[in-house]
């Protein structure tokens, strides 16, 4: 990830927190990163890598130095079918809506989804 990218996700609450990273894990095998997780005034953060750095926190101030990715389409990438439609099943599980599929020059299939948080992400499988 490039230094001047920081993204992050709020929540509602603690426990969204926790039920996101779980979903993320399941969907991306997002990894979290010890060192940049932590508890602030008892409110949990979380920072996973899912090829981007993202923080995952309580809702509140989210900093200048941040997108908020409830302002865009978060785009994840894969090299592998399986992955792909593993993450389009975890996610879709309880989203809130998403389309089948579309095809461009660059991929063989995308897919836009959004989650049951109203994050959006466009899941894509690469020309092979």
């Amino acid at each position: 990830m490039s230094e001047s990218r920081k993204l992050i996700m709020s929540f509602n609450n603690n426990d969204e927190v926790i039920d996101a990273y779980m979903l993320y894990q399941k969907a991306f095998n997002a990894k979290k990163i010890p060192e940049r997780t932590f508890t602030n005034s008892g409110e949990i953060y979380v920072m996973i890598d899912t090829g981007d750095e993202i923080l995952l926190k309580p809702s509140g101030d989210v900093g200048v130095e941040y997108i908020d990715l409830r302002d865009v389409v978060h785009e994840v990438q894969f090299n592998n079918k399986n992955d792909f439609y593993s993450a389009y099943d975890a996610i879709r599980e309880e989203a809130q809506d998403y389309s089948l599929e579309c095809f461009d020059s660059r991929v063989s299939r995308s897919v836009f989804i959004t989650d049951k948080f109203g994050f959006r992400w466009k899941l894509s499988i690469t020309v092979e």
